[in-house]
């Protein structure tokens, strides 16, 4: 095989490598959860697409507002591990910043994609405690548009059916 094909066969790999990584990019978590929000009646007050500046995803409904900070994959295969730590890191920082806005009618939340790093990432970088004290919910968007959740006083994830079951927790 010629230099030429074999490196045309690498840059194809690498491609469907990167395709495969990439399937959640960040806008398409916050579309599913947009229109999931919408069909239960909520009203979409702000959201962040592309590189808009702004709160990723505020929605309201009644007197209850909830705050979403969410995450995608990274773009790069070579540095994935260490980008999902940062993106966690971020998304609880991000959210911190909007607690001045805290009443019992608001709920917090990180959004990420469905998969076992992101969860151990959740569970290791922010403790029980941690998620407790703060009232923060972890959401996870995975195939078939199915939401589970990461409740502030649990490590265990279980299946979100409404948004209002952010506010019947304890």
């Amino acid at each position: 095989m010629t230099e030429a094909k074999e490196e045309e066969k690498l840059k194809l790999r690498f491609n469907q490598i990167m395709h495969m990584l990439y399937k959640w990019p960040e806008d398409k978590v916050k579309t599913i959860l947009k229109e999931q929000l919408e069909r239960e009646g909520w009203a979409i007050t702000q959201i962040a697409m592309g590189t808009e500046k702004g709160k990723d995803l505020e929605t309201t409904k009644d007197d209850k507002v909830i705050h979403i900070e969410v995450k995608g994959e990274p773009k790069s295969p070579l540095s994935y591990q260490v980008e999902r730590r940062a993106f966690i890191g971020q998304a609880l920082t991000s959210l911190i910043t909007h607690m001045n806005e805290g009443t019992a009618n608001n709920a917090f939340c990180m959004a990420f994609p469905d998969n076992d790093y992101y969860l151990r990432g959740v569970r290791r970088l922010v403790p029980l405690y941690v998620r407790n004290r703060l009232r923060v919910f972890t959401i996870f968007v995975g195939d078939g548009n199915v939401i589970q959740i990461l409740l502030p006083n649990s490590n265990e994830v279980r299946t979100l059916n409404r948004f209002e079951e952010l506010f019947n927790t304890d």
